[in-house]
């Protein structure tokens, strides 16, 4: 019957997000695994090791480097298919060197808007909204980021 929901197909938004953190959270011991510089860019993968050689050492460092390489590429694909203001919070929250608080977020993702005059104006989140996108931002990137594995349903 139109307008019934089925109960099947109800995600439990909490614990999806709380999943996406999870995944977002280990980004920056990732990059640091990978010889990952950190920016907004995706890596550069490569199979090479940066490190000294030790047979058995080598190879384990090898395989966790590539698998942190490739971890860290996949979260910032999934990112890069999330509208702008969701991406950039969400970089700026679990990508960047340093945690940056919500107002420093809100600092900087901007926004736009169209005045009365019909000028386009910029201005800014506040914190409260920035945890609105963030929210957002974490559902959406639940549903990109391997096909959905992160959605919990009710």
């Amino acid at each position: 019957m139109l307008g019934q929901v089925d109960e099947a197909v109800l995600i439990d938004e909490v614990k999806t997000k709380v999943n996406a953190r999870k995944v977002l959270s280990k980004y920056r011991s990732m990059a640091r695994t990978a010889g990952i510089s950190f920016g907004l860019q995706s890596p550069v993968l490569s199979d090479m090791p940066k490190g000294p050689s030790h047979h058995d050492s080598l190879e384990k460092s090898i395989i966790k480097k590539i698998d942190a390489e490739r971890n860290c590429a996949e979260i910032l694909a999934v990112l890069d298919l999330l509208p702008n203001k969701e991406a950039s919070i969400l970089k700026y929250s679990y990508c960047m060197p340093d945690k940056y608080t919500v107002n420093e977020i809100a600092a900087k993702v901007p926004g736009q808007r169209v005045n009365e005059f019909g000028e386009v104006e910029e201005i800014y989140y506040s914190s409260r909204n920035i945890e609105r996108l963030k929210s957002s931002a974490l559902l959406s990137f639940a549903e990109g980021y391997r096909g959905g594995l992160l959605i919990e349903y009710k």
